[in-house]
């Protein structure tokens, strides 16, 4: 066993003394192509010899054949023949052939030359006969055909009178070292173009003595300082260049350099104080370079690169981030960015919050599922043909796109949106577009108001024309009775009986077409607000008698039975009694209107108490509630005719505030269901069909409503359908206190038989003037006509009339002028002037009376309402 160690270890000795000399022999001919050696000296046992290159001698040239055959160098020896006179072991392997073939052999059939230019090729020749010798580069094909790139040194052989005896050439095989240098060239062209755009500084820092042991060049640009230094700064380079505030996290770095694996790298950005004092940012990426025995990071290899402009830029970048985001967020509506690949959102502005409720980042987190969740389905088809659609259009091109999203409370939101591709791949498919939508929750229900709108304006013109048709009708049925009558007068002149007859015919058929006119005036009133209440503290009995009166011809001349069912005691209202029996008379007219012949109307009249709570007044909805209540109730009291009777004594009642319901039902056509709500609206008919119309022009129950209300009432109307008749119910407050007034009950005559006049009557139109004229004559007064403003002026200057009757619009000069010359004359301030006018309104009554006259009559004139003014106590117009 020893002897094997000892064998063992002899032979490593000897592995270790070979290799030495070796290096020697390769140093050796490393020194003799370079020419450094002109002569070897040799340990020889007679004692060291001296070895010239130039010496031919048997012994040197066995030694220089032992010499080179131990190099790995190619030597090849060819005499002036270019023969072949040595070869070694690395020529050998190199080209592939055994010497003992090659000896004697031309050089050419080994390897030829092929040089990159002539001019190289002439320039080694010249090398070797001015020097003896040429080194270089040059291509070389074997026997083989394969190339070689190779670095020779041709020197010449002389022999000892110092002729020329041949050549010997030491070859490197470099081809595969200039591969790797073409590649390293590639590698450091690559690696110099990234440092012309990217400069950095390269240093080994060594962690345990906390300085840079290299660094490059860039120091001195980037930073000002020589890389002397900053070697020279030793252990204090981190304090002298590093920024305080960034210390900390380099130490931090350095820890996890320490972590590091080999081939990973490190990453740390910090600020670097240049020559000047000024401050630079730079990006270290750090890995491992050395490593101690143990295995622990020695040194690290990192390169740090400038980032300053980068740093500014990312401020300028966040600035202008910050600016758009504003401007962004100012945008009146919702900027996106829709990725088209899945339709996921990649960027929503925060005004989405306000639009649909959810937050930018909760829209982001949606991702592609944004148009399922929150879009209607109904929309969803139409937005995948706008998607596809915007994909094909030109860049720059805008495409809208209306649809519904659902906010976070659950509301649908109209949106209009305007896209436009953002982003397309290199194949120009888009990739991403950039939209704006913007809320038209507000103008789609405008648009469907309009709509709605248009429909109603659309329904109201047609209503407008059956009432302008309806009107026509209605003015055309009494002027045919009218000129019946007038040509039966001229008949029957000498039949009192008839003239009587007629007579009354001619004056109920004027009063329908008064009574036509007057609601078209009430109505133009009440739209524009100009009617005014004339109240006063009346019984509820004596309004309904007289409305009873107003309607009792029509009611008989159908054959219908009345019954009139009214409280014991007195009501009091306070009331205009005009108005109010215009109410009663309406409805009591369309029930006997719309009832068949032999029909039966009731009208009940009972008092309802009503508790009202502090809560349902404070309350709209309770107090809508409340009515609706009340209203069915008062349906329910209208319907029971037991009678109810109430002491109204007193208000402090417990019961509460006190209402008196006057019902009036009929048997009648009824009214059809989708008719009710719409009954009180303006020119509505039940039916319009001219086998039914049963007369009016729709405006009764209109002006109903209005009355009612402005009376602080209300009303309903009740049906049970077709032909079960109609039931019509008004509720109206009763007076807060029972003292009354005493007053004469409607109708009833209060003033004097009016005494002869002297009375002036203007009027353009001729046949008004003489048949006013004539009525004023038969009622005894002395009467005189004239059909201008001027000749009323000048005539009444001369007559000097009691009463003066003036046209409002006359030729020469209108009423109000013939009125205002009439008030300068002395006679003038006595007389008592009367304006004769078709224009009612209260405009028209302020500004008569500003022109000075005493009363305004509305054109056809009150007969009864003129005996009054002309008496001896008129009452005031």
């Amino acid at each position: 066993m020893e002897t094997k160690a000892f064998n063992e270890q002899s032979l490593l000795l000897e592995n270790v003394e070979l290799r030495a000399r070796l290096e020697e022999a390769e140093e050796l001919l490393r020194a003799i192509r370079a020419g450094e050696v002109d002569a070897i000296m040799v340990e020889a046992d007679a004692g060291p010899r001296l070895f010239t290159l130039q010496g031919l001698d048997a012994q040197q040239n066995r030694f220089r054949g032992d010499l080179l055959a131990q190099v790995s160098d190619a030597v090849i020896a060819v005499d002036l023949e270019d023969r072949v006179t040595f070869l070694n072991g690395a020529a050998e392997l190199q080209y592939r052939v055994k010497a003992s073939d090659m000896l004697g052999r031309k050089l050419d059939e080994i390897v030829s030359r092929h040089w990159p230019t002539p001019a190289e090729e002439a320039a080694s020749r010249a090398a070797l006969r001015d020097f003896g010798t040429w080194r270089g580069e040059e291509l070389q094909r074997t026997q083989d055909g394969r190339e070689l790139a190779v670095e020779s040194t041709l020197s010449k052989l002389h022999a000892p009178d110092g002729s020329c005896i041949g050549m010997v050439a030491a070859i490197r095989d470099i081809t595969e070292r200039l591969r790797i240098n073409h590649e390293l060239h590639e590698k450091t062209a690559f690696l110099q173009r990234i440092a012309e755009i990217t400069p950095g500084v390269l240093q080994v820092f060594d962690l345990a003595e906390r300085r840079a042991v290299f660094i490059n060049r860039s120091v001195g640009t980037l930073l000002g300082f020589a890389p002397d230094a900053v070697q020279a700064m030793g252990s204090d380079v981190v304090s002298t260049l590093m920024h305080a505030d960034d210390i900390p996290q380099f130490e931090l770095h350095l820890d996890r350099v320490r972590a590091l694996s080999d081939g990973e790298v490190a990453h740390f950005e910090h600020r670097m104080r240049d020559q000047a004092g000024e401050w630079r940012w730079f990006h270290s990426c750090d890995a491992v370079f050395a490593r101690s025995d143990s295995g622990a990071v020695r040194q690290l290899i990192g390169v740090a690169t400038e980032i300053t402009d980068r740093k500014r830029a990312e401020t300028v970048l966040r600035e202008r981030e910050h600016f758009l985001e504003r401007i962004f967020d100012v945008i009146p509506g919702v900027l996106k960015i829709v990725d088209m690949k899945d339709s996921r959102c990649v960027f929503v502005n925060q005004n989405v919050d306000s639009v649909l409720g959810y937050s930018p980042d909760e829209i982001v987190h949606m991702g592609g599922d944004i148009v399922k969740i929150l879009m209607h389905l109904d929309d969803q088809a139409y937005y995948h043909q706008h998607f596809v659609r915007l994909s094909t259009f030109e860049p720059g091109t805008i495409a809208k796109f209306e649809y519904r999203m659902r906010h976070k409370d659950g509301e649908w939101r109209w949106l209009e949106t305007r896209d436009t591709v953002f982003l397309r791949d290199d194949n120009g498919v888009a990739k991403q577009y950039i939209g704006l939508s913007s809320d038209i929750t507000e103008r789609k229900k405008a648009e469907e108001e309009l709509r709605r709108l248009a429909a109603e304006l659309s329904t109201a013109d047609q209503r407008k024309d059956e009432f302008l048709a309806m009107l026509a009708h209605e003015l055309r049925n009494p002027l045919a009775p009218l000129r019946n009558g007038l040509q039966i007068l001229r008949l029957s002149s000498d039949d009192k009986e008839t003239v009587e007859e007629i007579s009354l015919m001619m004056e109920r058929q004027l009063a329908q077409m008064v009574h036509l006119v007057d609601d078209l005036l009430d109505v133009s009133r009440i739209s524009r607000g100009k009617l005014e209440l004339r109240k006063q503290r009346i019984e509820l009995s004596s309004i309904v008698n007289n409305a009873v009166e107003t309607s009792r011809p029509l009611i008989d001349a159908c054959g219908h039975e009345l019954t009139i069912v009214m409280p014991p005691e007195p009501i009091w209202i306070d009331a205009d009694p005009t108005r109010l029996g215009q109410v009663f008379s309406n409805i009591l007219n369309n029930a006997a209107k719309y009832s068949e012949p032999d029909g039966r109307i009731e009208l009940v009249a009972r008092v309802e108490w009503r508790v009202e709570s502090e809560k349902q007044v404070a309350s709209d909805e309770g107090a809508s509630e409340k009515t609706e209540n009340a209203e069915s109730e008062v349906l329910k009291l209208a319907t029971n005719h037991s009678p109810l009777t109430t002491s109204l004594a007193t208000h402090d009642s417990p019961l509460g505030t006190p209402f008196v319901v006057v019902s009036i039902k009929d048997t009648g056509v009824g009214i059809p269901s989708n008719m009710l709500p719409k009954i009180f609206e303006m020119f509505t008919q039940v039916d319009r069909s001219l086998e039914k119309a049963q007369g009016g022009l729709g405006l009764g129950l209109s002006l109903v409503k209005r009355f009612v209300d402005m009376h602080g009432g209300s009303v309903v109307a009740h049906s049970e359908g077709h032909g079960r008749g109609s039931t019509f119910v008004v509720q109206l407050p009763i007076a807060s206190s029972v003292a009354q007034v005493n007053k004469l009950p409607i109708g009833q005559d209060q003033t004097s038989s009016a005494g002869k006049r002297r009375i002036l009557v203007a009027d353009d139109n001729r046949d008004a003037a003489t048949t006013l004229a004539l009525i004023l004559k038969i009622m005894g007064n002395e009467v005189r006509t004239a059909n201008d403003g001027l000749q009323a002026v000048e005539m009444a200057t001369v007559f000097q009339p009691d009463v003066i009757m003036l046209d409002i619009g006359m030729p020469k000069l209108n009423g109000y002028e013939a009125c205002r010359r009439i008030r300068e004359q002395p006679w003038g301030k006595k007389v008592t002037l009367i304006a004769l006018t078709c224009l009612g309104q209260d405009d028209d009554r302020r500004r008569s009376k500003e022109a000075g006259f005493d009363h305004h009559l509305v054109k056809p004139v009150d007969h009864a309402v003129l005996r009054k003014l002309l008496s001896a106590e008129p009452i005031a117009g």
